[in-house]
This record gives structure tokens, C-alpha cells and sequence, in this order.
């Protein structure tokens, strides 16, 4: 009867199990069906993008690491001063980022007291890079940058 039960159960279960994978060739854009000289362009600049993102978290998570070192604080110490669990400290302090948003990480540098100031800057010419469509600029987003901090 118990055997019976637990085989109603899982006949119930939505099925999700994977029938096709598509193996990536290691640029999407073209998996998506981009041109390769397109798709090549387009995976270039979200590396790029991705590169940027990931070094303001980096700066952002280094602030607050020197900021714990600077004051001495333990773990738990750190934790409550950050609102965040002690785990997510140790995390923190292991450069664990992509654990992190970067929303995250500037909320936690505005508890300890300090500021964070935003610099945008006009988007720049690459060299070597092709000249950009006419628009293109203005959908650029900027960057959030810990340019400098306040003890």
C-alpha cells in the first residue's frame, strides 16, 4: 500500500526533465544566430561589460574588508554593523563577489558610515574599436564607481 502511495505521488510530479540540449560552441551570440563577425563584436563588449562589473565589486568588497580589518571586528561583530549573517561575512571576506550584487555590497559600505560617490563619465572612442551607430552612445549605461570613501 505504501509502495503504491509513493508511486501516485511521483506520477504526479511535473515532468522537467531536459530532452535536447544544444552544445554551445562558447559564444552565445552566435548560438543565438548573430552573424560570427556580429556575434564576435557583440560577445567582446559583454565580456567587457561583465569585466567592469565584476572590478567595482571587487573595489566595493575590498572597502568593506579593510574597513572590518581597519576596526578590528570579528565576524559577528561585522555582521551586525552590516545587517548581514556572519556566513555571509565569511563569504565577504573570501571574495566570494558573485555571491554578492553590487546593490548589495554598496548598502553594506553605506552602513558602516562611510559614503560612495558616483562618477559618470562620457562614453569613450575605443581605439581600434568601430565608430558607434548614431544613438548608441545614449543607451550606454554607466557605471556605479567607489571612487573614493570617507573614514
Amino acid at each position: 500500500m505504501k509502495a503504491m502511495k509513493q508511486k501516485k505521488r511521483l506520477a504526479k510530479r511535473d515532468d522537467v526533465a531536459s530532452r535536447h540540449i544544444t552544445p554551445a560552441d562558447g559564444n552565445v551570440f552566435e548560438d543565438l544566430g548573430f552573424e560570427p563577425d556580429v556575434a564576435k563584436g557583440l560577445l567582446r563588449e559583454a565580456d567587457e561589460r561583465i569585466a567592469k562589473a565584476r572590478k567595482l565589486k571587487e573595489k566595493t568588497a575590498n572597502s568593506i574588508t579593510q574597513w572590518i580589518r581597519h576596526r578590528h571586528l570579528t565576524q559577528v561583530a561585522a555582521s551586525n554593523v552590516l545587517e548581514i549573517s556572519r556566513p555571509r561575512v565569511s563569504d565577504l571576506v573570501n571574495c566570494k563577489l558573485e555571491l554578492f550584487s553590487l546593490d548589495s555590497l554598496v548598502a553594506m559600505v553605506l552602513r558602516t558610515g562611510r559614503e560612495i560617490d558616483l562618477v559618470v563619465h562620457s562614453a569613450r572612442t575605443r581605439q581600434g574599436s568601430k565608430t558607434r551607430k548614431p544613438g548608441a552612445a545614449k543607451r550606454k549605461q554607466s557605471s556605479a564607481v567607489p571612487e573614493h570613501e570617507h573614514a
